[in-house]
């Protein structure tokens, strides 16, 4: 449970320095539109509650797809075609995007608030953070 903790402590870390980034903030703000969309979406033609239809977002557009919601109106399966097909390119960008992060500031020795100060890693990650 610690280590789960840890984790997630360490990817805020992570998402919260990255935000200073225009780039990655942009493409974090992309994100945010498009799963608020198809939760508006969902909410209003499949008659979904506000949790359902960010669940059905969030499962959809990450390709879990587990099922226990489906569309059962046709313009809700029309959106769903559009929907993953221009949403799973913004997530999948910004899921690689969060990953490269994670590597160079791993690399760089950021992952602990303190950095090699001397190496490339250490360098580039610190020009991500400005």
């Amino acid at each position: 449970m610690i280590g789960l903790l840890l984790l997630i402590v360490a990817f805020t870390r992570l998402v919260r320095n990255a935000l200073k980034d225009p780039p990655f903030r942009a493409l974090a703000g992309s994100v945010v539109i498009v799963l608020a969309a198809g939760t508006t979406f969902y909410s209003l033609v499949e008659g979904w509650g506000v949790l359902d239809s960010l669940y059905f977002s969030v499962v959809t557009l990450t390709t879990v797809g587990l099922g226990d919601l489906a569309p059962q109106t046709a313009p809700g399966k029309v959106f769903t075609i559009f929907y993953v097909l221009i949403g799973l390119g913004f997530v999948g960008a910004f899921i690689t995007a969060t990953v490269e992060r994670s590597k160079l500031w791993s690399r760089a020795g950021l992952a602990g608030g303190e950095g090699a100060k001397g190496s490339d890693a250490s360098a580039e990650a610190r020009n991500l953070d400005s």
